[in-house]
């Protein structure tokens, strides 16, 4: 008796020239990795805002659930609730909360409140800094829950403080080695900056401020 011989293929395994479909198995936190890891990607090396803000809208809805529902941004928890809990009142966190994800729901899904974002002609103007606040917030809640980052999340950090140097709060000398990292890679496009910085972090060279931006 001889047995098939199989060879993998992406993601389909061919057996006597038929194929048939391969099983993979994640975890949640493995799955959540794999759609920051490509939603980074997505925006900083093919300028896809609209894919980048799909998967870490994905992201953070899975990480926001693994994570106490009346936890405090900082706290005990990295997501939109919490951070509703933190800085408004009962009555505004539906409110807020839905303003706050309206750019994720408007990309994956069309069923609009009273008819709002249904048809198929209807826009969304997605600005860059709000694909970079979800994926800021969402490798927060990674770190927290997985004790580690990957290193496109960890370049993805060097290139945030590059792109938004006021944005996060650092003492004095930390504000310095931010400033040492950003002029080693200057006149660069996003893309070639964040390959710049993935191949010096896959390297494990010496870099200014080797703790995560995050």
């Amino acid at each position: 008796m001889t047995h098939a011989k199989e060879k993998t293929v992406g993601v389909l395994t061919r057996v006597d020239g038929a194929a048939r479909s391969e099983v993979r198995k994640f975890t949640r936190l493995d799955a959540v990795e794999r759609q920051l890891d490509m939603a980074i990607r997505a925006h900083l090396q093919f300028d896809d805002l609209v894919s980048a803000m799909t998967l870490a809208g994905a992201a953070e809805r899975v990480l926001s659930d693994l994570q106490p529902q009346d936890g405090i941004l900082g706290v005990d928890a990295w997501s939109i609730q919490s951070l509703v809990n933190l800085y408004f009142k009962d009555e505004f966190h539906n409110l807020v909360r839905d303003k706050l994800r309206h750019a994720y729901d408007f990309l994956r899904h069309a069923d609009g409140k009273k008819g709002a974002d249904k048809g198929p002609n209807d826009s969304l103007a997605l600005h860059q800094g709000t694909v970079d606040f979800f994926l800021m917030l969402a490798i927060k809640a990674f770190q927290s829950l997985q004790g580690n980052e990957s290193p496109t999340m960890r370049a993805f950090g060097y290139w945030l403080i590059m792109e938004h140097p006021g944005w996060l709060r650092a003492e004095e000398d930390e504000r310095g080695q931010w400033a040492g990292v950003r002029s080693s890679f200057p006149n660069l496009t996003k893309a070639d900056r964040f390959a710049a910085l993935l191949a010096v972090i896959k390297s494990q060279s010496p870099i200014p401020n080797p703790q995560s931006p995050l």
